[in-house]
């Protein structure tokens, strides 16, 4: 499914309506991991993965993210496509985020492009539209320290003590004013059915964990991450997944 349906908020057999759609908001971006000897790029970002991971396991899934009209756009159109997730984009005045991480010196150095900096996500009727039928609206790295956005946001998902479900997963390169992020996600997640927060975002940018938010189990030291058993990027068009290295 792509960006251009006329029907957000549910997936479609035929002419017939089915199952209403899960609604993730938050980032889509190419990740640029620049190594000594090699330079690759993946479509990623969290509301992304969290997207396409809900998809592979079945689930009709739309995309609220800002894509811009460009060449790392039409590739995050082209990946967000093989997975019939339905996107519907906020364009990007600025084109569409990059983050790039340097580990040509060996500790890896982080940074993110102009329009990962100036991020916005509109709620317009379409947005609205999708997220009137969700029966989950999962939001992953999104601009609280925008309180603009976060008012619009908020507004548009109404109930969120029934359904909505937070992963602030804020990044240092892309805040702006860390107290004012804090602020606007703890009066999201004071209306959210589930908040997570990770050792990582309670401890470095967050600093402190938000009350009554629940943290995710501390991963062991030496455990692979997701990302590392089941790189992005690569398909298995048969299988329509990422394929296994």
């Amino acid at each position: 499914m792509t960006e251009d349906q006329s029907a957000p908020g549910t997936e479609r057999a035929g002419d017939e309506v089915t199952r209403p759609r899960v609604v993730v908001v938050g980032d889509a971006l190419i990740d640029e991991m620049r190594e000594p000897d090699s330079v690759q790029e993946f479509p990623g970002g969290a509301a992304l993965n969290v997207a396409v991971g809900l998809a592979v396991l079945g689930i009709p899934t739309t995309l609220i993210a800002m894509v811009g009209d460009d060449a790392d756009g039409a590739v995050l159109r082209d990946f967000i496509a093989t997975y019939d997730v339905e996107l519907i984009a906020t364009p990007g005045p600025f084109g569409s985020s990059r983050a790039t991480s340097d580990r040509t010196d060996g500790e890896p150095r982080y940074a993110f492009n102009e329009a990962a900096q100036k991020r916005r996500i509109e709620f317009g009727p379409r947005e609205r539209a999708a997220l009137d039928a969700a029966p989950l609206v999962v939001v992953s790295c999104f601009p609280f320290d925008d309180t603009a956005q976060t008012d619009e946001f908020l507004a548009a998902v109404g109930d969120g003590e029934h359904r909505l479900v937070i992963d602030p997963n804020p990044r240092a390169g892309m805040l702006h004013d860390k107290a004012r992020f804090v602020e606007n996600f703890e009066r999201a997640a004071a209306r959210s059915l589930l908040t997570k927060v990770g050792d990582e975002d309670a401890e470095a940018p967050l600093r402190q964990q938000p009350r009554g938010v629940a943290r995710a189990p501390r991963r062991e030291r030496n455990a692979p991450r997701a990302r590392d058993r089941w790189p992005r990027g690569r398909l298995d068009q048969n299988r329509r997944r990422p394929a296994r290295e």
